[in-house]
């Protein structure tokens, strides 16, 4: 069975892109090293406070992969890439055939934006793609083409494929190679073809590659540079558009040639045949025909499981469907989790921690796995011993994910649970630092200040509670203490019922009086 997982925030291209609107995204090794760096330009829909009106605009990203492991995005310091633009298109090329992929941004009402690249130090190697027609003849870019190049160990995929928000990038593919001098094989898995196959490829150059010739040619192509200007055509001119051209150069270091590791950028991705092969050995016994009917009838019930938990909000068929679902597919995570909630909804809290206990037993990387039992542990924890099983979730799905902070923050309110203060501090105030927006963060904190006596402190975290919570946010009404035991909800964390029914007044004594009482009855 394959198995997608969300693991942005993980690898460092979550949190930093939530206020942004992209109108363009690539994957391109930039620096020659193998490993595939992601570039996106981006362009608010919403219009400037003002007359006359304008477009919000928003700075891009250029995100380098170190190798897999975390994306950091370098655009800030470069001055073409971390100015604002309202960007509306974006798109790759070697535009003058040095090897190096370049970068295109189009934007809104300004022209656009030609960035050269001088980041790349690895070696490389470019493919020209020739498909045949139904005639024949070739005269096709090799669109939708698959390419598999081995280099020593590492294993390098790229396609004939995507096309940008009203922009195209180049089809002549480009692999980093890093220290490497050759592709030592060469798979190219034509789209209406046959499967073709090369070896010792030179580096640094340009191959083309015609469907049904099993001989590479060595493509020179004219470098921009050795045209003369009188000779270039608009496409091929180097001077800048209304909006500039600028360079990508090394900051840092960042841009060193790294070598290349045993396993490629997407050496990982299997076809589902293979998956099933290695998934345990013997294929199952049924037939294609009966899969094939599970598997609708699996999906049959999971979406109206899930229709009737969001649309019809009735819990106890949702509930039965998901079982269900579960009997003809007991590895499906979306089940069980949504299992849970619905479980938990109904107060089956036992029932609820099997289901993601389940689901961390399936997927051990599940960070929404751990925090849900963490806080869900917490929020009827009966004992210390409760409160401790929750925080070593929790901790277990803030290591899996830093960036978010959803069980940071929990993980400061269990330490306040626990009676220690200092250690929900710094859990907090980490949390608040990563996101503006943790509202149970600033509240808590200003509560921790004022049971050190700080009341200007205690008033001014109150104050940024009432600004995170954003313009539009209406109290819901005074907190009382025999308020706080109610039925689970999936937003719910131990202390959020306080915030929640925050009235908004910023005198401390009043806005934490039942937070106190909770705390010091336990």
């Amino acid at each position: 069975t394959l198995r997608f997982m969300d693991i942005a925030d993980a690898r460092g291209l979550g949190q930093v892109s939530l206020r942004y609107v992209g109108f363009g995204t690539e994957f391109v090794d930039l620096d020659g090293d193998g490993w595939l760096d992601l570039v996106v330009a981006n362009g608010n829909t919403l219009e400037l406070e003002g007359t006359p009106k304008r477009l919000q605009p928003e700075d891009a990203f250029l995100f380098w992969n170190r190798r897999g492991e975390y994306f950091y995005n370098l655009a800030p310091l470069n001055p073409a890439l971390s100015a604002p633009h309202v960007s509306r298109g974006l798109a790759v090329a070697d535009y003058d055939n040095d090897g190096a992929m370049d970068i295109l941004i189009t934007h809104l009402g300004e022209g656009v934006q030609l960035l050269h690249n001088e980041m790349q130090t690895g070696h490389w190697l470019k493919l020209r793609l020739r498909s045949r027609n139904a005639a024949g003849q070739p005269l096709g870019f090799g669109d939708g083409t698959k390419v598999i190049a081995r280099v020593g160990d590492a294993v390098l995929r790229r396609a004939v494929a995507s096309a940008s928000y009203l922009s195209q990038s180049s089809r002549v593919l480009h692999f980093g190679l890093g220290d490497a001098r050759q592709v030592d094989r060469l798979e190219v898995r034509w789209h209406a073809g046959q499967p073709a196959w090369y070896t010792n490829l030179e580096a640094n150059a340009t191959w083309e590659l015609t469907e049904g010739d099993p001989v590479p040619r060595r493509f020179f192509p004219t470098p921009i540079s050795s045209v003369p200007t009188s000779e270039r055509s608009p496409s091929s001119a180097t001077e800048p558009s209304r909006a500039g051209s600028a360079s990508l150069s090394p900051t840092d270091g960042a841009g060193a040639p790294r070598q290349l590791s045993a396993v490629g950028p997407l050496a990982g991705a299997v076809t589902a045949s293979s998956a099933t092969a290695n998934a345990g050995g013997a294929a199952p016994a049924s037939s294609p025909v009966d899969e094939r009917s599970r598997q609708v009838d699996f999906w049959a019930k999971h979406r109206a499981a899930v229709n009737a938990m969001k649309v019809e909000n009735n819990l106890p068929k949702a509930i039965k469907l998901f079982r269900e679902a579960l009997a003809l597919n007991p590895q499906h995570e979306d089940a069980h989790y949504y299992l849970g909630q619905c479980l938990a909804r109904e107060g089956d809290v036992p029932g609820a921690l099997d289901q993601l206990a389940a689901l961390t037993r399936i997927n051990p990387q599940s960070h929404r796995g751990y925090q849900q039992w963490g806080t869900l542990r917490a929020i009827f924890a009966t004992s210390d011993a409760d409160l401790a099983a929750a925080e070593t979730s929790l901790q277990k799905a803030h290591a899996l994910n830093p960036e978010e902070t959803g069980a940071l923050l929990v993980l400061g309110e269990v330490a306040l649970l626990r009676g220690n203060p200092t250690v929900a501090n710094e859990r907090l105030t980490a949390a608040c630092q990563t996101n503006p927006r943790a509202v149970g963060g600033f509240f808590l904190r200003g509560y921790l200040a004022w049971k050190r006596g700080d009341h200007a402190q205690a008033r001014r975290l109150l104050e940024a509670t009432r600004q995170a919570l954003g313009k539009e946010w209406v109290p819901k009404g005074a907190t009382a203490e025999g308020d706080v035991k109610q039925k689970w909800h999936v937003e719910s964390t131990p202390l959020s019922t306080f915030w929640e029914r925050w009235n908004g007044a910023l005198e401390p004594d009043q806005a934490f009086a039942a937070l106190d009482a909770r705390l010091t009855a336990r």
